[in-house]
């Protein structure tokens, strides 16, 4: 892997002008990215057919990678050493801590937000309460349990759903959660919104830093559900078109390097792995198995 990682580092620099620009297009990118995203890697694009990004340019990829070290937002840190409470981002994790896991490798492991109201006693028969929740809060603040209060709550009606002013829902397809305001009019701009966090880099490192691929729910591309990484039971099947020479164009399976269109079998028929959008192989379980 440091030697990938070296000649990486070195095609950086030759990285041509093209695709430096996002192209202006409604058309809808089917590859799911949201790994790509929540690493701080940054699309790039093709001039001649390109309208989704042809591959990204990954920071973690530009760095030789210490077993020893813990790696988060281009930091790293030793063996027990806490990242500090501001700099993990994800809402339901805290204190997060450098610790020494499986064969003395350094692995992140955080304390997780315990919501109070999952310890709550059920509520009496009959009795609806609405949680109030932040953006950028793991757990609900409080609740309105009123049926007077209640029913004075502005409404947002989606999706064939009604929610009360401060609950938090999931528009479909669009891997965001919302909270319904007071300003709601009929649109996504009037609501209170931001981009699912899933986790990437606090709980799956290692799974990046060895190029193992993360697998995503057909047809549900918001955040990987596992991750699957290069072992006995994997076979390289190159069914590409043309053979990558440009490493910048190549995708990275453990120390593998395949080219774009090329195929990983893992031994599981339900799940279809392949080079689409360097640098890393992505995985894609059928909703049929």
């Amino acid at each position: 892997m440091f030697a990938i990682r070296v000649l990486l580092i070195c095609a950086i620099a030759l990285v041509s002008v093209q695709g430096m620009e996002k192209p202006k297009s409604n058309e809808k990118c089917e590859d799911p990215i949201a790994h790509y995203t929540e690493l701080g890697c940054r699309p790039l694009y093709s001039k001649r057919n390109g309208r989704c990004p042809e591959r990204y340019q990954c920071p973690f990829m530009e760095r030789s990678t210490d077993l020893k070290k813990c790696y988060y937002k281009s930091q790293q840190y030793k063996i027990g050493q806490a990242t500090g409470k501001n700099v993990i981002d994800h809402p339901c994790a805290a204190d997060c801590v450098c610790t020494e896991g499986f064969e003395g490798r350094a692995s992140l492991t955080c304390a997780q937000v315990e919501c109070p109201d999952l310890f709550e006693p059920p509520k009496p028969e009959g009795e609806q309460c609405v949680k109030q929740y932040r953006l950028k809060d793991c757990c609900s603040y409080k609740e309105i349990c009123d049926p007077i209060a209640i029913k004075t709550l502005p409404t947002c009606e989606w999706e064939g759903k009604t929610y009360r002013e401060g609950e938090k829902f999931y528009p479909e397809g669009t891997c965001t959660q919302c909270i319904c305001t007071k300003r709601f009019n009929g649109t996504m701009k009037s609501l209170k919104c931001s981009k699912i966090n899933c986790g990437v880099e606090i709980y799956h490192g290692n799974d990046v830093n060895d190029m193992c691929a993360p697998v995503y729910l057909e047809s549900r591309p918001c955040c990987p559900i596992d991750w699957k990484c290069y072992g006995t039971d994997t076979t390289i099947v190159e069914t590409a078109v043309h053979k990558a020479t440009n490493v910048n164009m190549k995708c990275f399976f453990g120390e593998k390097e395949l080219s774009i269109g090329d195929k990983v079998t893992i031994g599981d028929n339900c799940i279809t792995c392949s080079c689409s959008v360097p640098p890393m192989v992505t995985c894609i379980r059928s909703l049929g198995c």
